[in-house]
């Protein structure tokens, strides 16, 4: 959120997805979530609602010491990730992105 520029009024907070359904569940107020997160969590009890907005968003990536060599373990765990199907809800990485890629 903080890329997002959204500063919420926050009494507690919880980096653990199954802590903060567990927190909700038990009544101390809301939680926001992204859709990987929250595929993780339990919603027995709870009201889930998709929050819509384009200028929210999360960058995710994997990243190495670009002045050492990759294993080739780690290297398919790169190729793996790369090219294997997005989650529901996700946008795909740029070209410029895949072309650093390419000049691995």
């Amino acid at each position: 959120m903080q890329s997002s520029r959204i500063e919420p009024a926050a009494g507690i907070v919880s980096h653990q997805p199954t802590t903060l359904a567990a927190m909700v569940r038990g009544g101390h107020g809301i939680g926001l979530l992204n859709s990987l997160a929250g595929a993780m969590v339990r919603t027995d009890g709870l009201v889930v609602r998709e929050v819509t907005n384009p200028h929210l968003h999360r960058d995710v990536g994997l990243w190495w010491h670009s002045e050492r060599p990759l294993s080739r373990a780690a290297q398919a765990f790169i190729d793996l990730v790369l090219d294997s199907d997005r989650p529901a809800g996700t946008m795909p990485i740029s070209r410029t992105d895949r072309l650093i890629r390419s000049a691995y």
